[in-house]
């Protein structure tokens, strides 16, 4: 969604700035300006104040995205089903750029169409902060409690 050129601008320019900035600083300045940046595009949301209409365009998938998408959930399912513990890292494997949402879509399918599964999770550490994520994995139903 396009805001307020003004605005923009700003934001770029303050964020050239402080390119040379400690890493402290600097985060705590990209922080304040992404929260800057999503009020005013709220603001638009909401009728604060008019925007130019012609630069503005809703993102629609296409007909092939959407075809994408839901064969790499199936892929992933699949692989879920196979034995296979997924994570984010297995992401481009799938060509998926948001592993969290196809999880999220495998729940909620389990869910509503009372699919005989469960799904497990287990928490790993990545990188050299040890930063947490989490691998996915499902088991049938009959085999509750081996998560």
């Amino acid at each position: 969604m396009q805001y307020d050129p003004n605005i923009q601008d700003a934001v770029r320019q303050i964020r050239t700035v402080i390119r040379d900035l400690p890493s402290g600083q600097r985060l705590f300045i990209e922080n304040k300006l992404d929260r800057i940046s999503s009020q005013s595009k709220r603001a638009i949301r909401r009728g604060a104040w008019k925007v130019d209409q012609q630069n503005t365009q809703a993102y629609t998938p296409t007909h092939d995205q959407i075809a994408k998408r839901e064969s790499a959930i199936k892929a992933v399912m699949q692989a879920m089903i196979g034995g296979r513990k997924i994570s984010f890292l297995d992401g481009e494997e799938f060509e998926l750029t948001q592993m969290h949402t196809t999880i999220t879509k495998i729940r909620r399918k389990i869910e509503q169409k009372n699919l005989p599964y469960i799904m497990c999770d287990e928490v790993f550490f990545v990188g050299k902060n040890n930063h947490p994520a989490k691998k996915y994995w499902l088991i049938p139903k009959e085999e509750d409690g081996l998560c």
